[in-house]
């Protein structure tokens, strides 16, 4: 079974980041300043790196041409308007998941209370 590369919002922004040198801590920090829900930590960058560098994108040590601060600013403007748009759908749709869920988990409460308010009353008759 062949496997599938997929990307996300943050890689496009993470590989510019990887060839500038940083290290995948330091970019997670830079991903979780753009994008502060974003589930993404080094390991993923780290994984990330790996696959670039497997694929002959870049091609191993990479020197740092710039500082933590700079990346920082650099950041919010190497992310494009379509990988915000993906990102918040994400988000939204975690919330919205964790809306119906809790949606679910009251109507479920409310049918039992009906139950247990009709086997009293069958019970008192």
């Amino acid at each position: 079974m062949a496997s599938r590369k997929k990307d996300t919002y943050w890689h496009k922004m993470a590989e510019a980041l990887i060839h500038m040198g940083l290290k995948p801590a330091q970019i997670a920090k830079c991903v979780k300043e753009v994008f502060p829900h974003a589930e993404v930590t080094g390991r993923h960058i780290g994984a990330y790196k790996r696959r670039l560098t497997t694929e002959g994108k870049i091609e191993g040590v990479v020197p740092s041409t710039i500082g933590m601060n700079e990346a920082l600013s650099l950041s919010q403007g190497l992310v494009s308007e379509e990988d915000m748009f993906v990102y918040e759908c994400h988000i939204g749709a975690a919330k919205r998941t964790l809306k119906c869920f809790e949606m679910k988990l009251m109507i479920e409460a409310e049918d039992e209370l009906d139950d247990i308010e009709e086997w009293i009353t069958t019970l008192t008759q």
